[in-house]
């Protein structure tokens, strides 16, 4: 009986052995398994990822492709409104050349008219009709031209007329009293002095009071202009006394 219950024993204890053994190894599968899945999701995840990582780097750039194209288009429009307004300007600027160009040879006719008609005037008068026809020639040849020999002359002109101020506004005013006189009696019916009328003659041919002032260098010039428009009774409301000498220039040329 001893010897049947140690073989008994013995027999339960290999079988739990055995059972133990297959539970171990069923625990090792379930654990190799459960790392297995782990390894999968995590490279799984991983390549989720790294999809979703360039799939919003794609979007990203064709954002900033389209921004981009946007800009470049939006530019190219700004240029292209640019050119039109510059093109725009070129060609006010060509009307006005022609026009002042015009106007010049006009004047230059007019000028030459009268030395011819009136050879009666004085000395001084002629040498101012003289002097601005030559001005007018040489400004004339030089915007038709726009050649360097046709300048020099011009840059020469001009020069004298920034060196010798007193003589080109006599002369401006002497070549008025030719051209139109009624304009001039007028300022000195209104007493105006010689150096008034100058400045007078200065607004006529299209200065404005800054221009006047930097050409001359005179301290007194806005002295001057005031005293211009009490003289001649200018409204105080009339802020442009240069719109108001032409008008007034106009007026009796006409």
């Amino acid at each position: 009986m001893l010897e049947r219950y140690q073989n008994d024993l013995l027999t339960q204890d290999l079988l739990f052995a055995d059972k133990k053994h297959q539970l171990d190894m069923k625990y090792a599968n379930d654990v190799q398994a459960a790392e297995t899945n782990l390894w999968k999701t995590l490279c799984c995840t991983f390549i989720l990822v790294i999809l979703a990582g360039w799939l919003y780097y794609k979007v990203k750039q064709n954002r900033s492709k389209r921004i981009i194209a946007e800009k470049e288009k939006e530019n190219l429009e700004k240029d292209c409104q640019r050119l039109k307004a510059e093109q725009r300007q070129h060609e006010l600027e060509t009307a006005n050349l022609k026009l002042e160009i015009s106007q010049l040879e006009s004047e230059r006719d007019n000028l030459k008219e009268l030395q011819e008609q009136q050879s009666e005037l004085a000395k001084p008068i002629q040498n101012a009709i003289m002097n601005r026809l030559d001005f007018l020639n040489v400004l004339l040849a030089k915007e038709i031209t726009q050649k360097d020999s046709c300048s020099k002359p011009y840059d020469k002109l001009i020069e004298s007329i920034h060196n010798d101020k007193k003589k080109f506004m006599d002369s401006t005013r002497l070549a008025y009293a030719a051209s139109h006189p009624k304009f001039i009696e007028h300022l000195e019916r209104h007493r105006l002095t010689n150096d008034e009328i100058n400045y007078v003659c200065l607004y006529a041919i299209g200065l404005r009071g800054k221009d006047i002032g930097e050409y001359t260098q005179n301290k007194r010039h806005y002295m001057v202009s005031h005293e211009i428009r009490q003289k001649l009774g200018i409204d105080e409301h009339e802020t442009n006394i240069g719109l108001y000498i032409r008008r007034l220039m106009k007026d009796f040329w006409g």
